[in-house]
């Protein structure tokens, strides 16, 4: 559990970054914002990879089906795919967890 933890953390960590990189650094932004990654950019990016490594996998099982691949390269691109999944699955658990305990402060 906490190896799957800590690799969710790291995730999020790379995720960010890269979010970071994929915005683009405009002077057009209003006075008291930052100029930081928007969430939602974070969240294009972490979905979009999963959804890559996903569909990588099945183009590696289908390769597999006829022949073309190794059957060792059709286990890596599956393990990477799960991986994927379940790191977004522990951030979002993270995420719902954090915002159930929002929803329990007192005003």
């Amino acid at each position: 559990m906490d190896s799957t933890i800590s690799s969710a953390a790291r995730a999020y960590g790379e995720a960010l970054q890269r979010a970071a990189s994929a915005v683009n650094d405009d002077d057009s932004a209003p006075a008291g914002k930052s100029k930081g990654p928007a969430f939602a950019d974070f969240v294009r990016v972490a979905v979009s990879e999963p959804i890559a490594a996903v569909q990588k996998s099945e183009q590696m099982t289908a390769a597999a089906a006829a022949g073309k691949a190794d059957l060792a390269e059709v286990a890596m691109a599956v393990t990477n795919a799960e991986m994927a999944i379940e790191t977004v699955t522990a951030v979002r658990d993270r995420v719902v967890s954090a915002y159930q305990e929002i929803l329990r402060m007192p005003i």
